[in-house]
């Protein structure tokens, strides 16, 4: 698991990016740090075997909590909320997380798995089969990740 210095170490840069002028290089800058270590925090919980999705605290449909437990008993998928995203927006680190750990869930369980999943719980229709999760997370998505996922559902964040 990674330590809270990878953190202080990016909080650091950032900070530093802003002493010296926010905005423009500066800020493109830190934010690529800020992804870099969303996807080193995404790639170590895939080394310990862990699948997780982050996301914002959206105004939540009243099925959710059976969604969210569905995936977590019977896919090990778990849903963190994001407390401190602002305005509902995941921050880049937490997009780039989600990223490579969406590309690995689509690997594991097939594209439309999560879409899948959400519209049996919605609707009380049957289950989709849920394929045997391997042993072991290897990275083998992280060269093929989807383009951008700021929620488990798109960039906008839009619950299916």
């Amino acid at each position: 698991m990674n330590s809270p210095s990878h953190f202080t170490t990016a909080i650091g840069a950032s900070l530093i990016a802003c002493a010296l002028g926010c905005g423009g290089e500066s800020y493109k800058a830190s934010a690529r740090t800020t992804a870099e270590f969303g996807s080193k925090s995404a790639k170590g919980d895939l080394h310990d075997g862990i699948l997780r999705i982050r996301q914002p605290p959206l105004p939540l449909p009243h099925w959710w909590s059976r969604y969210r437990s569905v995936l977590a008993r019977e896919a090990k998928i778990e849903i963190e909320v994001i407390v401190d995203a602002r305005g509902g927006e995941l921050s880049d680190a937490d997009r780039a997380y989600n990223r490579i750990m969406v590309a690995k869930i689509h690997e594991v369980y097939g594209p439309e798995f999560l879409t899948n999943v959400a519209r049996a719980v919605r609707f009380d229709e049957p289950m989709p089969e849920i394929p045997e999760r391997p042993r072991e997370l290897t990275p083998s998505a992280f060269q093929s990740a989807p383009p951008d996922f700021g929620a488990p559902y798109g960039p906008s964040g839009a619950i299916p």
